[in-house]
Order: C-alpha cells, then structure tokens, then sequence
C-alpha cells in the first residue's frame, strides 16, 4: 500500500515536470516566431524608408520641363525675360559674358529694371530741373534683393559710361539719351525652354543682336532690322523689313514667332543659360552664361 502510494507520487511529480516543460517549450517557441515577426517587420520597415528617401532624391534630381506660359514659368521669367531697346542692353551683355555676373552686371541689371520695369515707376522721382527723374540707393537695393536675393551686397557705381550715379546725394540718375542716330543697336535674349532640378531652375534662351536702320529723309525714309548672330555685328542672320515689327508691342513676341516659324535659323543663334533658386515662393537669379 505504502508503495503505491510513492509511486503514485512519483507519477504526479513526473507528470507535473513533463507539463512544466512542454509549456516552457511552447513559450520559446511562440516568443521565437515573435521575434522573427518583428525582425521581418523591421527588414519591411526599413526598406519602405529606404524606398521613401530614394524617391525623394530622385524627385530632387528629376528632370522637369515646365512651359513657359505656364503660372510657374511666367513667374520665374519675371525678373529675366526682360526687353529693352537700348545701347545700355548691349553694354550689359557684354559684361556678362566677359565678368559673368558681376558686380557691375548686377548693378547694370537692376538698374535696367528700376528704370524701365513700369512695376517701379513709383520710386522714380522727378528732378529738380525736369530733365529726368532719380531713384534712391535704398529702394534701388530693394528691386536688386527682388530680383538677386536677400543676399546680394551692392556695391555702387557709375554705369553705361554716363555720370549715371549720383554719389554726393545716394541716388541713381535717369536722364534721356540723344538720338541714336541712322544704326540703333540692342540685344534681345528670348527664352524657348526652362528646365527644373530640385529648387532650381534653367532658363535656356537664344541671343540676338539687333540693329534697327534708318535711312532717308526723317518722315519719308525707310527702316529696316537686321539680325547678327554676334556682338560684333558681323555675321548677319536675317534682315527684316516689316513695318509690322516697328508698330508690334512685343517685339521679342513678334521675333520668337520668327524663329519658331523658321525665317530665323536656331541652330545659327548663340544659345545662353540663366539660372535660378527657388527660395519660399520666389525665384532668384544666379547665373547668367
């Protein structure tokens, strides 16, 4: 009796083991398939991220076209897509391409666009003597920071060959120029093409040099605009004798249309690349080469 009794014991200890060991072994097992759940999540996890920071690089780096009539692209050809019929634009490109975008060439510029861009018209104020008006240094700085950035530090001088800055009294002068005479030279840069990469922006533009000709009688000659594929004004491209182009009031419009219509060869024009930041919502010019 006494040794069933033991033994009974004895089976209820094993059997007590055996189940203490079978849930131990369950348990390993269930925290084993856990692990390597949370091990297959984070491998997932990981290169979702990866996925994700690739992506954005590659929209970064992508490639985009962006129209130039499009809101965007009329916003960035603001400051850039600029027409002025004046010796002063032959000067200006010339220091561009012989300094880049110099001192003096930003000087040049932002004083090409206080004195003609009509959104600036209200800081040109009348001289004493009614012979032209004037523009104060620290509105001229603001129109550069519009169109260069926040950044830029000017430092001021003399342009175009006239006495146009007025030290003594911190202003810029814009006096009127004498008549061209029979040869009216200028220089039109016209955009066809603007290319985004990140937060910048190409503005790729084909550059023509202009001569309007004059000849005859004042009120009874006959005028006529020849198109130079250099400053020099050596190699002529086209000339144009349509009164249709005097009278347009948009002649780089009018001239665009002549180049995409084929009368102007593209592959025989000088092609040049402005480029621009995009910081917040505004577009700032770079680099002109």
């Amino acid at each position: 009796m006494k040794n069933k009794f033991i033994i009974g014991i004895t089976l209820f200890v094993i059997i007590g083991i055996a189940v203490c060991l079978i849930y131990i072994l369950l348990n390993l097992k269930e925290e084993k398939e856990n692990n390597k759940v949370d091990n297959t999540q984070n491998v997932t996890s990981n290169v979702d991220n990866n996925e994700n920071v690739n992506l954005e690089d590659n929209e970064k780096n992508e490639e985009i076209e962006i129209a130039l009539n499009s809101k965007i692209g009329v916003q960035i050809l603001r400051y850039i897509d600029i027409a002025i019929d004046s010796p002063y634009s032959d000067e200006l490109y010339q220091e561009i391409e012989k300094n880049g975008l110099s001192n003096k060439a930003k000087v040049m510029y932002t004083y090409l666009i206080a004195t003609n861009d009509t959104t600036y018209s209200e800081y040109l104020i009348p001289l004493e003597d009614s012979s032209g008006s004037y523009i104060n240094v620290n509105d001229f700085e603001n129109i550069a920071k519009d169109i260069f950035g926040n950044d830029v530090k000017l430092t001021h001088e003399t342009v175009f060959g006239d006495e146009n800055y007025d030290m003594q009294n911190s202003r810029y002068l814009n006096l009127p120029m004498g008549f061209p005479g029979s040869d009216f030279n200028y220089t039109y840069d016209i955009p066809y093409k603007i290319k985004q990469i990140g937060d910048t922006y190409e503005v790729y533009m084909y550059r023509l040099y202009i001569t309007e000709k004059f000849s005859g009688e004042e009120n009874e000659g006959s005028m006529s605009v020849n198109i130079y594929k250099d400053s020099g004004r050596i190699n002529k491209l086209v000339t144009i004798s349509d009164n249709n182009f005097f009278e347009s009031e948009n002649k780089k419009e009018y001239l665009k249309n002549k180049i995409d219509a084929g009368n102007i060869k593209k592959e025989s024009l000088k092609v040049v690349k402005y480029t621009l930041k995009k910081v917040n919502d505004k577009y700032y010019l770079e680099n002109i080469e």
